[in-house]
């Protein structure tokens, strides 16, 4: 079979074996340069690309990568909902049980009520789930944290029926809900007492230090101001009102503490009120406690002093005895 130039056309399988036999003979030939513009059919794509010389790489150093599009994992159908972590409000850790009992008071009546609720708060601050009883955590809107939000409610409620006596409860109206059932305590026995608050007023200011170590007489005055901070509770309002508060009742506490201890301690005491600023009540109380030290030592030294010479004394007094006796 011929063209019509007059060149004889051949198979296209004898064209092949043709080639591959010339490029045999001449090794420095490119196989794939004679083959592709020998043999006519569609090749694959990687084949294209590699004849053309060009592929899809991975860009290197230097090279930027083409902007790729982020989806929100929330919009993502793959994603995967795995609940609450550790530190959220509505995580449930393994440890907290139905049966678990955050504090060892129970609540019988309003004669604890302060430092029950003042305990209360502070085993649930440890939990993250003080907000229960606030509102500070309300209600999720999604769907799937609202389920996470009712068993964590249905827990702080039932951890406060454990810190109550049988009787207490039984008094409580009927509920589910964590701040419900706090709020209704509160109203029961948490009102202020003043009767309370001027017994402890009147304790505060009639607490002498006597026979008292200064150490001892700081607890004793710790203790009253303690509980009288739990009766009052707790104040709210802007944060520079809350530290002018604070600021009001430390002075309080440092005159209070200065009037406690004995005459002896005038001058001890005229130096403090002497600095300025005055410093803060936890100074103050390591100042003392070393001035206390430093006194006792004194007194033992004279004391060892005293000793020597009362021993001396008698055996000097011995000897004239003997000596007495002797003649």
């Amino acid at each position: 079979m011929q063209n019509p130039d007059g060149k004889e056309i051949l198979p296209a399988s004898d064209q092949v074996s043709e080639e591959v036999e010339q490029t045999t003979q001449n090794p420095a030939a490119p196989i794939t340069s004679q083959v592709s513009a020998t043999i006519q059919w569609p090749s694959p794509p990687f084949l294209r690309l590699w004849a053309t010389g060009t592929s899809q790489r991975t860009p290197g150093f230097g090279q930027q990568r083409a902007p790729q599009q982020q989806l929100n994992p929330t919009e993502d159908p793959d994603f995967a909902f795995s609940g609450p972590e550790p530190g959220d409000p509505l995580y449930i850790s393994p440890v907290d049980s139905l049966e678990l009992k955050l504090i060892t008071l129970q609540l019988a009546g309003p004669d604890h009520y302060s430092t029950w609720a003042r305990d209360i708060r502070r085993a649930l601050v440890t939990k993250d789930k003080d907000g229960f009883l606030d509102g500070s955590v309300p209600l999720p809107v999604d769907d799937r944290m609202q389920r996470h939000w009712r068993r964590c409610n249905h827990l702080v409620r039932t951890w406060l029926g454990n810190c109550v006596t049988a009787e207490v409860a039984a008094r409580l109206p009927p509920t589910e809900d964590a701040k419900t059932m706090w709020e209704n305590i509160r109203e029961m026995y948490g009102k202020l007492d003043l009767v309370k608050v001027f017994s402890l007023t009147q304790a505060l200011t009639e607490l002498k230090q006597g026979n008292l170590s200064v150490t001892a007489c700081f607890n004793r005055l710790s203790a009253l101001w303690n509980e009288l901070e739990a009766v009052e509770g707790q104040l709210e309002g802007p944060e520079t009102t809350i530290r002018k508060y604070r600021e009001i009742k430390e002075r309080e506490k440092v005159i209070r503490f200065l009037l406690a201890l004995n005459d002896s301690w005038i001058p001890f005491r005229s130096r403090i009120l002497a600095m300025k600023p005055v410093p803060p009540l936890g100074r103050i109380f390591e100042l003392a406690v070393q001035e206390e030290n430093q006194r006792l030592a004194t007194i033992e030294q004279e004391r060892g002093g005293e000793s020597i010479m009362l021993a001396a004394i008698g055996k000097n007094l011995g000897r004239s005895h003997g000596v007495f006796r002797a003649s």
